[in-house]
């Protein structure tokens, strides 16, 4: 797979894309980080926004650079385990030179040193890793440098981590998956088979059955009243329940099978409207754009339309609903099905 991958050309992020394709093909996705470890530092940047560092790492093979937003989920976690390695293994693992800056364009904090309340549990009242800023280091393991790697504490995150990886290699997918979350995954009752893409078409994953798309954009804001006029409310969420569950008996009764979805909020949770889209045999498409700053794509060419915010958001809304079988497409366009 690595004489593949660095076949291609490395102009336009070809082997960013071989690399991609093969992902989901490897029996052996453990050793994935070794193909990775390959690629140049921009070719990498592109590859883990494609996969997600999750995907990507091994925790017997952590050393290596790294670069991860903390407003985004999976890089929050990846920062969380890589702090924990540091913490309880001798040495320093983490090599002089390590930073954190506020955003990606701004210099990092002068003689920065890792706060000792970053490596506690995160309950919500300030513990943990910032939830801003972008963390640089590189990790080590060598002896040499005095670093001694606890390997059953490795074991540990690889049996949290690297199972999930391979659970969704085998299925031929990819996403970015929150190892560590605390978050419960939704009831698995009744819920819809996941539908596979073939050529240009869904497949239901479990019949083969093909799936025709039966959809309408879904926002369900009020004709009147003071949110008649309200634009980039999640009307989806748990709390929105007495709002959206009296349309969606109506729209399974047209023959709906699709829903098109706007304004999500990735920090709340969707638990209730997404169990009671499966029960009804309906799917999701996700939009990731919203009318608010940082939150839709510029209006000029690519890849500039795309902002860092954007992205930021768009990795959010996609980790916020990897849990759901019933998501089939996460959009950035603002039309409709």
């Amino acid at each position: 797979a690595s004489r593949i991958v660095m076949s291609m050309p490395s102009g336009f992020h070809g082997r960013v894309e071989a690399a991609r394709v093969l992902f989901a093909r490897l029996i052996d996705v453990g050793n994935f980080c070794e193909i990775f470890d390959l690629l140049d530092r921009e070719d990498q940047s592109e590859l883990v926004k494609s996969l997600g560092w999750l995907n990507i790492f091994n925790p017997e093979k952590p050393d290596r650079f790294y670069e991860l937003d903390l407003s985004v989920l999976e890089d929050y976690n990846m920062a969380k385990i890589l702090i924990r390695l540091a913490v309880i293994e001798e040495g320093d693992n983490w090599l002089d030179g390590y930073t954190y800056s506020p955003t990606r364009d701004e210099a990092p904090y002068p003689h920065w040193i890792l706060p000792a309340s970053w490596d506690a549990d995160d309950t919500g009242k300030g513990e943990g890793p910032r939830r801003t800023g972008i963390l640089r280091l590189v990790f080590t393991s060598k002896l040499e440098d005095g670093c001694i790697p606890d390997w059953d504490a490795r074991r540990e995150i690889k049996n949290r981590v690297l199972s999930l990886v391979m659970h969704i290699a085998g299925a031929a997918l990819f996403s970015s998956v929150v190892a560590l979350s605390n978050a419960q995954p939704p009831p698995t009752t009744g819920w819809l088979n996941p539908l596979v893409v073939k050529g240009s078409k869904f497949f239901d994953s479990a019949s083969g059955d093909e799936f025709r798309v039966k959809g309408i954009a879904f926002y369900p804001r009020a004709n009147t009243g003071k949110n008649f006029d309200a634009n980039s409310v999640d009307w989806f969420t748990d709390d929105m329940e007495p709002i959206w569950r009296p349309h969606l008996e109506h729209l399974k009764a047209l023959g709906i099978n699709t829903i098109r979805l706007y304004a999500v909020d990735p920090t709340a949770p969707h638990d209730k409207f997404m169990c009671e889209l499966s029960k009804l045999g309906i799917y999701a498409f996700v939009g990731m754009a919203a009318i608010c700053e940082g939150c839709y794509v510029l209006d000029t060419e690519a890849p500039k339309c795309y902002t860092d915010a954007m992205f930021t958001r768009a990795m959010k809304i996609y980790n916020a609903f990897a849990v759901y079988d019933n998501v089939i497409v996460r959009c950035l366009s603002l039309k409709g099905l």
